[in-house]
């Protein structure tokens, strides 16, 4: 499922908001007697990589047939997931024949100095990202495991770091954390859906449900929680 993540969503934004501070602007309507108007509320928030260090999300409320998540636990996958895109984003920039960036050594060094190491590797590919040959599919295609091209195959990883890194850090919203298997991998309890932007990741394989699919996660919970066999009291 995380083969096909939704192709028009814009890579260099992705970048962006993984490795720089953004302003959101979010609508709300004013309105006085029979006259209304709409403003915007500014937002000003981290990059994505300075919330996976400094993230200790309460769990969601809206959690089913789970005993609560401790802090230090949503800590622990918000580290996870940096490590992921750090170690990710290093073995794309060898496989392009860049130069790693000498700052990105190890965790606890990423934790000292606020992320820089995992922004610098992103930046430096973007950078190879520019100078890949462009392809004659628009949005990219994977036959039998294998992508059309470099370009794309990136892209699609930029695409999945980012969905991870909105879900965990709870961007627009905590994340709903489901008792409910993977129905790629079966772990029971490592689902991880962001309500608001409609997407969702399991911690254990990594897998990426998109908007376009996140109907596919839905149902599947829908039929487990139907199957699960109904407690009775004694």
């Amino acid at each position: 499922m995380s083969d096909h993540l939704r192709p028009d969503l814009d890579v260099h934004l992705m970048i962006a908001e993984l490795t720089r501070p953004s302003t959101h602007r979010e609508p709300y309507v004013l309105q006085s007697g029979a006259t209304s108007w709409r403003q915007h509320h500014l937002t000003r928030v981290p990059a994505l990589v300075h919330q996976l260090l400094g993230a200790a999300p309460a769990s969601s409320d809206s959690e089913s047939g789970s005993a609560p998540k401790s802090k230090p636990a949503a800590r622990i996958e918000a580290l996870d997931t940096i490590m992921l895109i750090d170690d990710e984003a290093g073995e794309w920039i060898d496989r392009l024949g860049g130069i790693i960036p000498s700052d990105t050594i190890d965790l606890d060094t990423q934790l000292t100095v606020g992320g820089s190491g995992t922004i610098a590797r992103l930046a430096r590919l973007h950078g190879l990202h520019a100078g890949l040959e462009r392809c004659v599919h628009d949005h990219g295609r994977r036959d039998e495991g294998t992508w059309c091209c470099l370009r794309h195959h990136l892209e699609h990883d930029v695409r999945r770091w980012w969905h991870q890194a909105r879900i965990i850090t709870g961007w627009d919203s905590a994340p709903y954390r489901p008792f409910n298997t993977c129905p790629v991998c079966e772990h029971r309890g490592g689902l991880r859906i962001n309500l608001e932007m409609q997407a969702g990741f399991c911690v254990e394989c990594r897998s990426i449900w998109d908007v376009t699919q996140i109907g596919l996660l839905a149902e599947h919970i829908r039929t487990e929680n139907a199957e699960a066999p109904e407690q009775t009291s004694a």
